[in-house]
């Protein structure tokens, strides 16, 4: 039969201090929303039903691409990929932590889905015509503009740190 535990070995389970919380406007959230939309409509006033086909190509191959590399990224670091989910969450789009996350490899993650992504990008050149290409460079960093504006956020707070998404905040910890 297990023992309950003290109440030191509860205060130190549970230790977390509150550094910093930042949270979203609502009016941000529909910014942000907003912005593939205006490239749409870019795409389909410059290139017709090739902007559109490409605008939508370009949303399935991103998600693909980052998944991909995610997953590579889990396969050589020692976290596990079953603390991540896939959510449509505005602004969290894509593979996001199912609580917290240590901010190390949050940073870690999505630098590696920056470049690498924006490599994958790059090899399909000769292959992709001139709106697909748009449509894939904008998707991938729209999808990672939140991430990436949260690492520049919590710059200046310690690597150990742990932070936990929600819909319309950020919360970073220290243990």
């Amino acid at each position: 039969m297990r023992q309950p535990l003290s109440e030191q070995e509860r205060a130190t389970i549970y230790q977390y201090k509150l550094i910093a919380k930042k949270q979203f406007r609502k009016e941000s959230i529909w910014s942000y929303l907003a912005i593939p939309v205006l490239i749409l409509i870019f795409q389909s006033v410059l290139y017709g039903w090739t902007g559109l086909v490409s605008w939508l190509l370009g949303a399935v191959f991103v998600q693909l691409i980052q998944l991909t590399i995610a997953l590579l990224t889990f396969k050589r670091t020692d976290d596990s990929s079953r603390r991540w989910i896939w959510r449509i969450q505005p602004p969290w789009i894509g593979l996001q932590p199912r609580l917290e996350c240590e901010f190390a490899t949050f940073r870690k993650l999505h630098r590696h889905l920056l470049w690498l992504g924006l490599c994958v990008i790059a090899i399909s050149y000769p292959w992709a015509n001139d709106p697909l290409l748009l449509s894939l460079i904008c998707w991938h960093l729209w999808v990672l503009a939140p991430r990436i504006l949260l690492t520049f956020l919590f710059r200046k707070h310690r690597p150990d740190g742990v932070i936990r998404l929600q819909q319309e905040e950020i919360a970073f910890y220290h243990r």
